[in-house]
């Protein structure tokens, strides 16, 4: 309620006051509540704010705002180190601080407003004395504490001197003679925080405030006269006791909260001081354990309650989750829960009979100022004063300080409100609440009238401060007009002003971590440079502050998380008296992301051991790089730890589990873990869903994305990658079409990744115009976009495409070169795929072990024994790793090339062979004329356990069919599928056919045919045909040429074989008739260029003939021709001088 009136509010403003609130609850509101009374009066406002927790700013049109840029990380924003945070915001807000207040103190001269006549600020922002007296501006400060609390902390050194510190269990209900009523437990110690750091940043606050103009008190003579006495003889400034604010303007439109309205109309039906209302504060936070306790004692006491359970307040719950079932059922009506509520009006109501209480000191003024016993649980810092004062003091509540159980919460609620003790504490707190009403300004100030202080002050202080009195003190007819009897303002030296750090800030183990707390309102804001943080690390240096963890803090934070600075970060952070949570939680940030992720480890052992508890941070960034090492053993270690302090159930902290136990191949714990939360976000679903990809369960994946959508997770772009990446190895290509659908209808952002994925895809299905599409689409694209369509039109044989592709990119690296020279070589234009590779060598790109092997394929087909010989030595030079693929590209092309010796050196080096290799070398003996070393190698293959493949077979065949080996040659067929369970193919047919035939034995080869499973293809028959010509076998010849024609009519080779064989018995009338048959038929012979085919899949030498093995495709194609030795010697020269036309020289190539 407004007990000023509305008066004034539209008068034309005389002066302007700055004020600069601490960005936190329960300093806002207050700030902003001494604004509305200022406003009032007549004064213009203007609000500095930080970034961070972002006043509504539309609640207040009378105001006037201005924004300075904090610099803080989401990372820092969500920190549950209050020290550390506010330490951030000093060293990020004095240069914004000061240029704002500098514009608005030229904006005066230059706009003509109202002067400025104070800056108002927070007492916490100490370095703002400095600021404005730089700016020769006089500077109140406001304490948002009791005055008893301040004293308290004020006296840190002097009891630190008689060594209270460190606080010690046995002596913790001891009292404390020099800050009588409390006890040693009472002492707000910061356990999280070096002691002596905080010690030395409460005497620099103290020195601070002592040489302000002034201190203004959310508070009122009459409760604390003695702690304001203390103070005044401690403190020689003027001081201003004028609260409580909330009695003049309510704190509903300066809450960073929604108010439940809820809980009024609840109220409303409840009779007078029945409701025990319930509320633990802004940033509190218990366990769940707790919260039950908590939550069955209301239940059992029986007395109706009004419980304000703040998101966050239980760690690990989003709300209520942890009742159980039926539980809000089973009162009846008897309890209302909220999120949170207008306080100020639950308070004031006649129903609310108790309050039970955090004692923040807001809460707890309000609580006397309205008359209502409360029950005190207090958390941390200055709460813990405020308690005992509360209970011991001014006698108006009771104290719960054991251990949270239901029964011992019934009898306390009970004592409060249905017994005799509670009629007492009410009689106590309304004599309070009676003097709190008639204690306003005008007493407070003919006070220090009354007190003469004598004070000396500059004009614009003088003024305002008169104008302040005389404004505040309404019907009074004191003299105000020599306002230098109550302002005293001192001429020091600006204070350094390097570092920020709330005064008197306590952290315990109650403190709510970010993930509990309000989301602080955030805008974009700009990074600090690294000149920046190294001209504040000089700074620190110079000011002895280097190794202050507080203040050196964002320095080791901006180093580690720079990679080239990290082992500066290091140094630094070795020369700290004693590490903070902050500063090791940003050396462990930094480590997790670098390429020492094994060191976030180290260091996260290093502060277990220094006895730090991590907070949600500290663990989420332990668990990725666990995950980023697959340290799943120290993963779970940390695990137990994060459960102990009770994070494991953070949303957060779980999804980072997921990600390690998925990463490390530990998907049952992943999967257990996901399916035990509470809540999960869509990173959730997407840490599960990238696990099961990683380990190729891809239908887990789809029906993981079933589920996602069952429930209405709604998937992103990391969704949709794992999905379609799934649908292509299953081959489930509708689901796949579909799910591009999904992508188009829900506009999901068309990243790069999901680009390159789709255009992947696209290829390999051979969808090409799809992945061009794509391609076009997509507004950035990266080298991976490109080399993903080039190999996309290479694999379909659109090699025009392809190359138009990688002529016009703007980068080229050894993927886009090798993705074309495989495109080329696939298409057997295996010329096109050697030049390519001569230019990218002269374009000084380093090729792969694939570019090598892809080469050296293509070397093998053309025949370029110079080329290859080339690529061995380059290999070899150049350290180039040889691998089982490129080892075995070798021994092919020498092979191929004819040169035995060499790719039998290549198979003996190779540390590890596979059964290619065997096959390769094997198959390359037998049609070289080595058959009896290629039999002997089989047979050591056999020794060393390398099981056979059909490849292997088709090689040990030739190898007996050229040494005559006829039965060994049919034993290793018949063991084929006997021993090894491989069922024969037609190459191995083919082969049998050959070793029987070529010895002379063509009936039994014609009688193997007949057995035959399968059909005798072409290849097979001419194999025969080829026989009976060498053996004159004209019976066997005809059929044979029967059926050749029957399957392959246009073959001029059929026909010439025939002929062949009649005139080799003499029969020149039907070699004739053949040959007539052959013009009749349109078939001519083709001439000595048919060798130079390129799309034939084999070659010849001599009259040999040669197999072009392949292990993936096994049997590419084996023929016999009758083509004369030179005019093979004709084709070889004309490839050479086809390969040789245009291109530098190999030397030139490989230098």
């Amino acid at each position: 309620m407004d007990v000023l009136g509305d008066s004034h509010i539209h008068q034309k403003k005389g002066r302007r006051l700055i004020l600069f609130p601490l960005p936190l609850q329960g300093h806002i509101n207050p700030m902003l509540q001494l604004a509305n009374i200022l406003y009032s009066k007549g004064f213009a406002i203007t609000i500095i704010h930080t970034n961070f927790n972002t006043p509504n700013t539309s609640n207040y049109p009378q105001f006037s705002f201005c924004s300075i840029e904090d610099s803080l990380s989401e990372t820092e924003a969500s920190t549950a180190d209050l020290v550390a945070l506010l330490s951030l915001l000093n060293v990020q807000c004095v240069v914004p601080f000061r240029n704002c207040l500098a514009k608005l103190l030229s904006n005066v001269e230059e706009e003509q407003k109202e002067p400025i006549a104070c800056l108002i600020t927070d007492a916490t922002w100490y370095f703002t004395q400095a600021v404005a007296e730089s700016l020769k501006l006089s500077r109140i400060v406001l304490r948002t504490n009791s005055v008893s609390s301040f004293l308290v902390f004020a006296a840190f050194p002097v009891l630190s001197q008689k060594g209270y510190f460190p606080i010690r269990d046995s002596q913790s209900e001891a009292p404390v003679p020099e800050l009588p009523p409390l006890r040693v437990k009472d002492i707000p110690v910061v356990e999280t925080c070096y002691r002596e750091t905080l010690h030395r940043l409460v005497t620099e606050a103290t020195n601070q405030m002592k040489v302000s103009s002034g201190c203004i008190w959310n508070s009122l003579q009459d409760l604390e006269l003695a702690s304001l006495t203390k103070f005044q003889q401690d403190f020689p400034i003027p001081m201003f006791p004028i609260g409580p604010f909330h009695k003049f303007f309510s704190a509903s439109s300066s809450s960073l909260l929604a108010h439940d309205q809820t809980s009024i109309s609840w109220l409303d039906k409840q009779t007078p001081k029945s409701v025990i209302y319930v509320s633990f504060g802004s940033i509190a936070a218990i366990n769940e354990t707790e919260f039950l306790e908590v939550a069955w004692g209301l239940a059992n006491s029986k007395v109706p309650f009004l419980w304000v359970v703040r998101p966050g307040l239980v760690r690990g719950a989003e709300w209520i989750e942890p009742l159980p079932q039926g539980f809000l059922e089973t009162l009846d009506g008897r309890g209302h829960m909220v999120k949170w509520a207008p306080q100020q009006e639950v308070l004031a109501h006649p129903a609310t009979g108790g309050f039970w209480t955090h004692c923040g000191w807001n809460s707890t003024l309000e609580s006397i100022c309205e008359g209502v016993p409360m029950i005190c649980q207090p958390c941390f810092g200055d709460q813990m004063v405020n308690a005992r004062y509360v209970s011991d003091v001014w006698k108006v509540g009771l104290h719960l300080e054991r251990k949270l159980e239901r029964g011992e919460v019934e009898r306390t609620i009970r004592r409060v409100m249905t017994e005799a003790e509670g009629q007492e504490i009410r009689g106590h707190i309304e004599t309070r609440a009676s003097a709190c009403k008639h204690s306003l300004f005008q007493r407070l100030f003919n006070h220090y009238i009354s007190k003469q202080l004598q004070c000396e002050a500059r004009g614009t202080i003088r003024d305002w401060l008169a104008k302040l009195l005389s404004n505040l003190e309404e019907g009074t007819t004191a003299n105000f007009t020599n306002s230098s009897q109550i302002i005293h303002c001192h001429e020091t030296n600006p204070f350094p002003a390097l570092l920020f750090m709330k005064l008197a800030r306590s952290i315990t183990r109650h403190l709510t971590t970010s993930s509990t707390t309000q989301k602080p309102k955030r805008v974009s804001t700009k990074p600090i440079s690294l000149n920046s943080i190294k001209e504040l690390h000089a700074n620190l240096i110079r000011t002895h502050l280097h190794t202050d963890p507080s203040s050196i803090s964002n320095v080791i934070k901006s180093y580690a998380l720079s990679p080239s600075y990290l082992d500066k970060a290091h140094l630094v952070f070795n020369q700290l008296e004693r590490p903070t949570l902050l500063v090791f939680n940003h050396m462990i940030q930094g480590l997790s992301q670098s390429d020492q992720p094994n060191e976030a480890i180290d260091m996260y052992n290093n502060m277990y051991h220094q006895r730090f508890a991590g907070d949600n941070l500290t663990f989420i960034f332990v668990f990725k790089a666990c995950a980023r090492v697959k340290d799943v053993f120290h993963g779970q270690k940390v695990h137990a730890h994060a459960l102990k302090l009770g994070f494991g159930s953070y949303l957060f902290v779980s999804n980072a589990l997921i990600h390690l136990y998925a990463s490390c191949g530990r998907l049952g714990l992943a999967r257990k873990l996901f399916d035990v939360m509470t809540t999960r976000d869509l990173v959730s679903w997407n840490s599960l869903i990238c696990g099961y990809s990683q380990c190729k369960r891809f239908e887990e994946v789809l029906g993981l994305f079933n589920s996602m959508q069952e429930v209405n997770v709604k998937a992103d772009a990391v969704t949709m990658v794992k999905v379609i990446l799934a649908c292509s190895n299953l081959g489930k290509w509708d689901i796949a079409d579909s799910m591009v659908k999904y992508i188009e209808e829900n506009n999901i952002e068309f990243d790069v990744y999901l680009g390159n994925t789709l255009i992947d895809v696209y290829g390999r299905r051979g969808l090409v115009d799809l992945a061009q599409e794509v391609f076009n689409q997509m507004l950035h694209k990266n080298i991976v976009s490109w080399n993903a369509l080039i190999t996309g039109y290479a694999k379909v044989g659109r090699l025009i495409e392809a190359q138009k592709l990688f002529d016009e990119m703007p980068r080229r690296d050894v993927i886009s070169w090798t993705s074309l020279i495989t495109g080329y070589s696939q298409a057997n234009q295996f010329v096109e795929a050697v030049k390519l590779f001569r230019e990218m060598m002269l374009a000084k790109v380093k090729p792969d072990e694939i570019t090598l092997a892809t080469v050296l394929s293509a070397c093998a087909h053309i025949g370029s024994l110079d080329m290859g010989e080339a690529i061995h030595d380059y290999i070899k030079r150049h350290g180039t790793k040889c691998d089982l693929y490129l080892g075995n590209s070798l021994i092919d092309m020498y092979c191929k090339c004819g040169v035995v010796e060499s790719a039998l050196v290549v198979f003996h080096e190779m540390e590890k062979k596979d059964s290619v290799s065997w096959t390769s070398i094997i198959s390359g003996l037998a049609v070289n004329g080595f058959a009896d070393y290629a039999v002997g190698l089989f047979m050591q293959m056999l020794k060393e356990g390398v099981r056979p493949t059909h490849g292997s077979f088709v090689g040990i065949l030739l190898a007996c069919t050229h040494a005559g080996l006829i039965d060994e040659g049919l034993q290793y067929f018949e063991s084929m599928e006997k021993v090894y369970g491989l069922t024969p193919e037609m190459k191995h047919y083919g082969c049998v056919v050959d070793l029987l035939s070529r010895s002379g034995n063509l009936e039994k080869a014609y009688e193997f045919m007949k057995e035959m499973p399968i059909a005798p293809d072409v290849v097979v028959w001419r194999i025969l045909l080829s026989a009976c010509k060498l053996h004159g076998n004209l019976v066997l010849a005809e059929i044979a040429t029967s059926k050749l024609l029957e399957l392959d009519p246009s073959n001029s080779g059929n026909y010439i074989l025939l002929s062949n064989t009649y005139a080799g018995s003499d029969k020149w009338d039907d070699a004739k008739r053949i040959r007539e048959l052959m013009v009749e038929s349109d078939v001519y012979k083709p001439s000595g260029e048919l060798a130079n085919d390129k799309t034939l899949p084999y070659k010849f030498r001599g009259c040999e003939l040669f197999f072009n093995y392949d292990e993936q495709e096994n049997w590419p194609t084996a023929r016999h021709c009758l083509i004369r030795s030179e005019d093979m010697s004709c084709s070889s020269s004309n490839n050479e001088a086809k390969y040789s036309n245009g291109m530098l020289s190999l030397k030139d190539t490989f230098a």
